[in-house]
């Protein structure tokens, strides 16, 4: 067979075990390495986080179970006072604001003898000296003036052995 030429004209191909690991297998191997560190470490921070929250409750039913009996009513007893002392502060009219007010309001030639205020219902009682009904009038005026003493009314009058006149005025509501 002279004349066979067994030389093929295709070359082989040569699978090259380089191209295999080209760059998109160590992309997708970098981006696996990733996706695998992300949820080791939320599986790390979950299981971290059950550990406290039980760490936590229990160290609460201790607490709870330490905290019956006196210790407990103490502590209520104190918070209550505290709430009524709160309470009490706030509802309390400031009597100097109160007695400043009513300075202003005093004409001359009235002469106030007493003044009480009621704090359970705000009820203002004052008792006075005046030598003329005129006078008694214009500071029942100044008074009904003011719209803390706009309810104020003549409760008693009379007269003193000296001959002056003497009157209780009285407001009710005063808050």
């Amino acid at each position: 067979m002279a004349g066979i030429n067994l030389s093929q004209s295709t070359t082989e191909r040569k699978v090259d075990r380089r191209k295999f690991f080209d760059a998109g297998m160590v992309f997708s191997s970098i981006l696996l390495l990733i996706v695998l560190a992300a949820w080791g470490g939320i599986y790390y921070l979950s299981m971290k986080t059950t550990q406290e929250i039980a760490s936590l409750q229990n160290e609460i039913d201790t607490s709870g179970v330490e905290m019956k009996g006196p210790k407990i009513d103490r502590i209520l007893d104190f918070d209550t006072r505290i709430e009524m002392v709160s309470k009490n502060i706030e509802s309390q009219v400031d009597a100097s604001e109160m007695l400043v007010g009513l300075e202003e309001l005093v004409i001359p030639s009235i002469r106030l003898t007493n003044y009480e205020y009621d704090h359970e219902n705000g009820n203002v009682t004052i008792e006075g000296i005046t030598s003329d009904f005129k006078f008694l009038a214009q500071q029942l005026i100044s008074l009904k003036k003011n719209e803390q003493y706009a309810n104020i009314r003549v409760d008693k009058i009379g007269n003193s052995e000296s001959g002056d006149i003497v009157f209780t005025l009285k407001s009710e509501g005063l808050k």
